[in-house]
């Protein structure tokens, strides 16, 4: 929740760097999407896992339930990462200050 909020502010221009403008214009590569999608999955798979043991009291069902959603999540959301790469909506063109 933290890092959407705080992406939604750096997206609003609420937050910017001297490196906002150069950044705006580079296309994300494959790899910065897989390792997004990686520290993605360590984050939803522990309240996956929670959100099991908390319902069924049992580590080891939350553990399957975890293992199993854990792989077609990452599938999932590294396609719909790379999807959103090649939609230009939402991504502005920054003009550099004379």
């Amino acid at each position: 929740m933290v890092l959407i909020f705080g992406q939604w502010l750096y997206g609003a221009g609420v937050i910017a760097d001297a490196r906002s403008q150069k950044t705006m214009s580079l296309q994300v590569s494959r790899e910065r999407s897989l390792v997004k999608t990686l520290t993605w999955r360590v984050i939803a798979s522990t309240d996956t896992f929670l959100i099991g043991y908390f319902f069924t009291s049992s580590a080891t069902i939350a553990v399957s339930i975890a293992g199993v959603e854990v792989v077609t999540k990452m599938i999932l959301y590294y396609l719909h990462e790379r999807g959103w790469n090649t939609i230009g909506w939402g991504k502005n063109d920054v003009v550099p200050a004379a």
